[in-house]
Formats: C-alpha cells, structure tokens, sequence
C-alpha cells in the first residue's frame, strides 16, 4: 500500500465505523426492545418458579 492509499483508507475506515456504530444504534432499539419487554414479562413468573424451587 502506498502512501497515499494508507492516508485515504483510514477516514474511509472509520467513516464505516461511525456508520455502521449509528445504524446500530438506530436499529438496536426497535430489536432489542421486544426481547426486552418480554424479559420484563416473565421475569416475575421466573422468579416465582425460582423462589418455590427454594422453598422445597
């Protein structure tokens, strides 16, 4: 690589880093919310059954 290519390919590179950490973070919400607010739904049955496991 000359150069020239290596001064170039850096930008370029962190331009893709910057664009793919934003379209992660557009895009991380709307597909980690679902699991999310099921996680939050059961979690209280979760820790039902884990509670009368212990009381046994």
């Amino acid at each position: 690589m000359s150069w020239l290519q290596l001064q170039l390919a850096a930008p370029a590179a962190l331009v893709a880093e910057i664009t793919d950490f934003y379209l992660l973070k557009a895009l991380l919400p709307s597909v980690a919310v679902m699991p999310l607010m099921n996680l939050f739904m059961s979690l209280p049955s979760v820790l039902l059954l884990l509670g009368n496991k212990h009381r046994y």
